[in-house]
C-alpha cells in the first residue's frame, strides 16, 4: 500500500484529495480482500473452475466483445448453447463422430465456474452488470 500511497495524484483540493485517496484504499483492500478469498479456495474448485474460465475467456477475444470478459446474462445466455453446447463432450464422440451433448450437471459447472468471475469484478467494481445467473441463464436452464 505505501508503494500506492507513494505515486498518488496530488490535488489541490483536500476534499478532493481525500475522496481520491479513500478510492484507491477502498480499491488496493477489495483486491486484497479477492486475492485472499483465492488463497483459500479449495484446490478441486480452482481446477475445476479454471479450464471453463479460460474457455470463457478465449471464446471472448474471438467474439470480439467490446466490453471484453465483463461477464453478463446476456453473454452467459449466448456463450452456453453458441459453445457449450455445440462443443459437446470433450473427450467422447459418438459412433458417427458427432458431439455428444452434456449433461445438465456439466452445463451447470460452467455456469458456477463463469459466476465465480462475475463476483470477482463485481468486488473489484469492473461490472456494473446484474447476476451472471440472471433471468435468460435461468430460462436456459429450466
Amino acid at each position: 500500500m505505501n508503494n500506492q500511497m507513494n505515486n498518488r495524484l496530488i490535488v489541490n483540493d483536500e476534499g478532493v484529495q481525500r475522496m481520491i485517496d479513500n478510492n484507491l484504499a477502498m480499491y488496493y483492500s477489495n483486491q486484497m480482500i479477492i486475492a485472499q478469498n483465492m488463497t483459500h479456495q479449495p484446490v478441486n474448485t480452482i481446477k475445476a473452475y479454471s479450464a471453463k474460465q479460460e474457455e470463457l475467456k478465449k471464446w471472448c477475444l474471438e467474439q470480439r466483445f467490446g466490453d471484453g470478459e465483463i461477464v453478463t446474462d446476456q453473454k452467459l445466455g449466448y456463450f452456453l448453447p453458441e459453445y457449450v453446447m455445440n462443443r459437446g463432450r470433450k473427450l467422447r464422440r459418438s459412433p458417427n463422430g458427432t458431439p455428444i451433448a452434456l449433461g445438465r450437471e456439466s452445463v451447470l459447472a460452467y455456469v458456477k465456474a463463469i459466476a465465480d468471475i462475475y463476483s470477482k469484478q463485481k468486488a473489484l467494481g469492473l461490472n456494473p452488470h446484474g447476476p451472471a445467473r440472471g433471468p435468460l441463464v435461468r430460462t436456459f436452464l429450466d
